[in-house]
């Protein structure tokens, strides 16, 4: 035990006082907080402790400590409690709360105000306990408060419909992706004739769409692509080819995602769209704004002529058929 505590006085505010025939006298602001309601002026000190084994008030001072089980609801707590004799045969009971303090202070809900006028040596230790706590407390709760933090950004960055970036996580993405980076290409998707399927359906019909749709497109693409959903039913994907080869290798990766129906829960149907396509072979620092605007244009462009598939490569345009349906 700490030396603190063997030179303790009636000061301790979870102490108790009993006198020779084990009956209280005198008892701590703070001491029925440990205790409980049994605590009372002209109480048995024996039934008090709530002893884990039966003992006579005699052989309590005589041994000078016991170990007590004190209870809370359906909350237990084991704690050691020492006997000091003192002046005219009364005896100072002092439980020992350096054992397994942070337990202790949550059991009872002590605070900082329940350790006043305490004998200068314990209180210090105690206080100093407290602050220790309280730091720990308090660095938990800031571990949380990051943890908690990250996901607020990253739900903040997501669609919460298929998981992908919206257009807040596509700017941070892009951000740190650029960098570095040379040629850089934006496909702009627009479903096909999508407001039918949700009008004929139901919008729980046509979310299910959106979902199969983000997942196979994630799915075809590189892991160092980005892809996202920038409203209703349209889908960006970001990436870096390494010639017009690769981009069209990726734009064929892109329709072979419709080429399989969506299975609802009654039937199948087949979905379609159109791409527009702006891509920035040379000059990599060309912002990304920029890009979903000509890849935009592209795509109005494709839709009015039908090609489902339109490249805009540095300001000119050139169309490809794709197999995708109008």
């Amino acid at each position: 035990m700490n030396s603190a505590y063997r030179d303790a006085r009636l000061t301790s505010p979870f102490s108790f006082i009993g006198d020779p025939d084990g009956k209280v006298i005198s008892f701590g602001h703070s001491a029925r907080k440990l205790f409980g309601a049994d605590l009372v002026i002209g109480s048995d000190v024996v039934r008090v402790l709530s002893l884990e084994h039966e003992i006579t008030f005699d052989a309590l001072r005589r041994d000078g400590s016991c170990f007590v089980l004190l209870k809370n609801g359906e909350d237990a707590l084991r704690i050691r409690v020492c006997a000091f004799p003192k002046p005219n045969k009364m005896t100072a009971f002092i439980p020992d709360l350096s054992t397994d303090f942070q337990r202790i202070v949550g059991f009872a809900d002590l605070n900082r105000c329940d350790f006043d006028e305490t004998d200068a040596a314990v209180g210090l230790y105690l206080k100093t306990c407290f602050q220790d706590l309280i730091l720990a407390e308090a660095n938990e709760l800031i571990s949380r408060l990051d943890v908690a933090k990250a996901a607020a950004q990253t739900a903040a960055a997501r669609d919460p419909l298929t998981g992908l970036l919206n257009r807040r996580g596509l700017d941070a993405w892009w951000a740190e992706w650029r960098v570095g980076r040379r040629g850089t290409a934006v496909l702009h998707l627009d479903l096909d004739h999508f407001k039918p399927i949700n009008d004929s359906l139901g919008h729980a019909s046509g979310d299910r769409v959106l979902a199969v749709v983000a997942a196979r497109l994630s799915n075809a693409l590189r892991q160092e692509d980005a892809v996202a959903r920038i409203g209703g039913d349209e889908f960006l994907v970001v990436c870096a080819p390494r010639s017009i080869q690769h981009l069209r290798s990726i734009c064929d990766r892109v329709v072979g995602v419709f080429d399989r129906p969506v299975s609802l829960a009654r039937k199948k149907i087949s979905v379609s769209c159109s791409i527009g396509v702006a891509w920035n072979a040379r000059n990599g620092t060309k912002p990304m704004n920029v890009l979903i605007d000509e890849a935009d244009a592209a795509l109005y462009i494709a839709k009015k002529r039908r090609t489902g598939l339109s490249v805009l490569r540095e300001t000119r345009l050139s169309k490809q058929r794709s197999p995708i349906a109008a």
